[in-house]
């Protein structure tokens, strides 16, 4: 009979757990909304903390040129493309 009982609390512990889980949604739900006004300015606003404190850091301009030449390399290689056809090799740019 005690274990009955003690499963019985047990049970409902757990969906007394459960309901106020589901009462307290995620805080940062509003965040979902990618293109709203007060992500976009929460987001704004952290970006620049974060820059500013990136930019403290004596070694950031040296990554952050590392990272604008690999970017630039990519970016160079996705835009230039050759082909052949029939023969003719053919440069497109994409």
């Amino acid at each position: 009979m005690k274990n009955i009982i003690l499963a019985a609390s047990m049970a409902a512990a757990l969906c007394v757990t459960g309901a106020a889980m589901a009462e307290d949604a995620d805080p940062f739900q509003w965040l979902e909304d990618v293109e709203g006004e007060k992500p976009l300015a929460w987001v704004k606003a952290q970006n620049e903390r974060s820059l500013k404190i990136l930019q403290a850091d004596s070694r950031f301009a040296e990554f952050e040129g590392k990272a604008l030449a690999i970017l630039q390399a990519q970016a160079a290689a996705m835009l230039s493309f050759v082909a052949q056809n029939g023969g003719a090799t053919i440069g497109q740019l994409y």
